[in-house]
């Protein structure tokens, strides 16, 4: 399958655009803000776009994971979704989990961001879930990492 990267354009409109299809100068020339690239799509014209077995590579477990996510109801009108996973006491989410979780929330799109330890929501200064990397009981940790996703007001 081939991977989809979430754009996102100056008025906070989400779309979605085949990597091999157009060049980082091509999505810039149409007004696109910003792009992630981790995926996969969980959700396109709010239905969900990833099958029940469908898992990142690197975690193909029969377990969920800790997941990340994001969906647009309407423009500026957004959902962030995140979940514990890989412990005794979280079972996390799969992938068509949180696809189903972003669709019932009225989400027309729905992305998966990075998981595991990366998974980790701040929230006025304060981390509001448990992120762990290896699953091991009371082994939670913030994992380093330099990549964000945040909202600011402007006004």
């Amino acid at each position: 399958r081939e991977k989809e990267d979430l754009l996102v354009d100056m008025e906070g409109n989400f779309s979605l655009a085949k990597e091999k299809e157009h060049t980082l100068d091509e999505i810039a020339s149409q007004g696109i803000w910003q792009l992630f690239c981790f995926g996969p799509t969980l959700l396109k014209n709010g239905e969900i776009a990833v099958a029940k077995n469908a898992e990142v590579k690197v975690f193909n477990t029969t377990k969920g994971n800790q997941r990340t996510g994001i969906g647009m109801i309407e423009p500026l009108h957004y959902i962030f979704a995140v979940c514990n996973g890989r412990t005794n006491e979280d079972y996390g989410m799969s992938l068509y989990e949180m696809g189903s979780y972003l669709k019932d929330k009225g989400c027309s799109i729905g992305y998966n961001l990075d998981g595991g330890g990366s998974s980790t929501f701040w929230f006025n200064g304060k981390v509001m879930n448990d992120p762990t990397s290896t699953g091991n009981p009371g082994d939670f940790a913030e994992r380093e990492i330099s990549d964000i996703v945040y909202i600011a007001n402007w006004s």
